[in-house]
């Protein structure tokens, strides 16, 4: 398995998923109309997800 993840790996797994964020809202990578995805990495390998209407 590669360790290492480049942005355009993420793109490709992801694209066309449904994703339901922790903040609730849903997500498709790759859609137009498209959620924009916050990961926040929370150390100890936990992740918090939320989309930008609710992230900032």
């Amino acid at each position: 398995m590669k360790k290492e993840l480049t942005t355009e790996d993420l793109k490709l797994l992801l694209a066309g998923t449904h994703i339901k964020l922790d903040c609730g809202h849903q997500a498709t990578p790759g859609h137009n109309f498209a959620n924009t995805i916050i990961i926040v990495s929370l150390g100890g390998g936990k992740i918090e997800t939320s989309c930008a209407e609710c992230g900032y």
